[in-house]
């Protein structure tokens, strides 16, 4: 998987490809669940299913999910963020570990229970590519879907960070649960919504294809 283009939101996939291209992208996705509670396996897995994919494997803790990865190369891994033993964040820092992890670009699709600003910012600076807020519907997990697999952003290394390029995020709360995406061709900085902000070079970013 080669992430190519600027970050841009599932409303502008959705200006870019059809509605029947949006389809027919996901359903033919091979889509990682890996959740150590086998109800939220089954609820994410039955909205999967309608919306036509087949292609799932789930996993029932970060160990095996990163066994999972190597053996299956997926395309998105929808991941925990509370989980018994390896928990959500330690899995993304193993995952975005490029030179000791075979498959560090994979996207990654956070789900927690908790929707506070602070979990929103850390998800992000652990190199997340989407964050989702349980309940689960089938319309967020659909527009996520979208916007990794129809606009990836490019995968950068700053420092310690490796993941998604930055973007601009706007306040997070439960009624709004997908914050816009905003294009900065520079990609100098992110600003986060309490005033936070992130400065990131261009002159010390590496742009990984």
């Amino acid at each position: 998987m080669s992430p190519v283009g600027a970050a841009t939101g599932s409303a502008g996939c959705a200006m870019q490809s059809n509605a029947k291209t949006i389809e027919a992208v996901i359903r033919s996705a091979k889509i990682l669940v890996v959740d150590d509670e086998y109800y939220m396996r089954k609820v994410i897995r039955t909205l999967l299913l309608s919306m036509d994919v087949t292609d799932v494997h789930d996993t029932g803790d970060g160990a095996s999910g990163l066994a999972a990865i190597c053996a299956l190369d997926p395309e998105v891994v929808i991941l925990d963020w509370q989980m018994a033993g390896m928990d959500g964040p330690e899995f993304v820092r193993r995952v975005r570990s490029p030179g000791r992890f075979p498959f560090p670009n994979v996207p990654i699709i956070m789900l927690t229970g908790h929707g506070e600003h602070s979990r929103v910012v850390e998800a992000m600076r652990l190199g997340v590519h989407e964050f989702l807020v349980k309940p689960v519907s089938g319309r967020g997990l659909y527009e996520r879907l979208a916007s990794v697999l129809l606009c990836p952003r490019p995968m950068v290394k700053r420092g310690d960070y490796y993941g998604p390029a930055p973007r601009k995020l706007q306040r997070f709360t439960p009624e709004f649960q997908s914050p816009p995406r905003q294009r900065d061709d520079r990609m100098q900085h992110a600003r986060f919504g309490n005033g936070d902000r992130v400065d990131w070079p261009s002159a010390g970013m590496i742009m990984v294809e």
